[in-house]
């Protein structure tokens, strides 16, 4: 079992099924170095201002360990796209195969790692897992739907020896060392590993899991507090940190373009979203969202006047004195022609 001071960080959940598998790795794990474990954390990646979640990232006898997981019971199937779940008397329910995404979070986190180590120290493989951690869980999966993939009889060799399906035979890599435990354990402080803090709320709606992303937004299961039969789709729009003003007015313009049907209805201030400017858009009308750096479009200003037409006006008597001008001419029944000037030819 993993003493305090090796689970370096745990983040809060209100979910018991994930609470049960941060505690079965805690107790799964050997005590001793290099053996360290992050568990419920976020990483915002500056790159694309996307939150990443790490459900679990332990640092094994060789290897640093990307784990997502999945608590749900039942019979997994499928391959290496595809899975379906089908729950003890319930129905299969799709969903897409894990461990696509967390590639994606081990390349990112790859990248971060990298340009935080010193340069004496080589990154450790940064190897994505899959931990069905439910103990009825079983395996009905493909040969291609279960590489990374481990359960509760599995996961304790899978980090101490590399063993899983679809690793290679021959792994041979170095143990790590107390030298590269030290710089890996600061890097991952540095990069801005933050413990994850309870549920997301947005308005009356709890943002759930994440259905799908891309590189300009994510989108997760919004249901209702106090119905919780209604549920929505919320999308978080993605903007880099490092993002040009221009850029970012751009990104405004074109999100408030795409969501300009979509009324303005409930307030968003959840503080654990991370940095970033980011709005939640629902895909039915009524389901716009605005959190903190989100504005409402404001009317464009009218155009200023050139200073050209400023300068080179011609110089008129104002109107109310030119038309009490004209009522005196009719009176007197002269005309308002201008008189000619002294000295001009008459005009024929």
């Amino acid at each position: 079992m993993l003493s305090h001071a090796r689970a370096v960080s745990v983040g809060e959940t209100p979910y018991p099924h994930e609470r049960a598998a941060v505690d079965f790795a805690i107790q799964a794990l050997p005590d001793r170095d290099p053996y360290h474990l992050w568990a419920l954390v976020d990483l915002l990646d500056p790159s694309t201002g996307r939150l990443l979640e790490i459900d679990l990232l332990i640092i094994g006898y060789s290897a640093l360990y990307l784990v997502e997981v999945k608590s749900g019971p039942g019979l997994y199937t499928g391959d290496a796209t595809d899975w379906w779940r089908t729950p003890p008397g319930g129905d299969p329910r799709y969903l897409e195969n894990p461990r696509r995404l967390t590639q994606r979070k081990a390349q990112i986190l790859k990248s971060r790692l990298a340009a935080r180590l010193p340069h004496d120290v080589r990154p450790p493989w940064i190897e994505p897992l899959v931990f069905l951690a439910h103990p009825e869980a079983k395996l009905g999966l493909s040969e291609g739907g279960l590489v990374g993939v481990v359960n509760q009889a599995s996961f304790a060799r899978a980090i101490t020896h590399h063993e899983f399906p679809g690793a290679p035979a021959d792994w041979r890599s170095p143990a790590i060392d107390r030298p590269t435990l030290r710089a890996l354990v600061k890097a991952l402080e540095q990069i801005g590993i933050k413990r994850r803090k309870g549920k997301l709320f947005v308005g009356p709606y709890e943002l759930g899991s994440l259905l799908d992303e891309t590189d300009t937004f994510q989108d997760r299961e919004a249901t209702h507090r106090d119905i919780p039969s209604q549920k929505r789709r919320a999308r978080t729009y993605l903007v880099p940190e490092q993002t040009s003003v221009e850029r970012r007015q751009q990104l405004r313009r074109d999100r408030l373009r795409a969501s300009r049907d979509t009324p303005l209805r409930f307030p968003a201030r959840p503080e654990s979203l991370g940095r970033g400017d980011q709005s939640l858009v629902g895909p039915r009308r009524g389901d716009l969202v605005s959190l903190p750096g989100a504005r409402a479009a404001r009317r464009p200003r009218p155009a200023q006047r050139p200073v050209r037409s400023l300068l080179f006006r011609r110089a008129r008597a104002p109107r109310p004195h030119r038309s009490a001008a004209r009522r005196l001419a009719g009176r007197l029944g002269q005309s308002t022609a201008r008189a000619p000037l002294p000295g001009s030819p008459p005009c024929r």
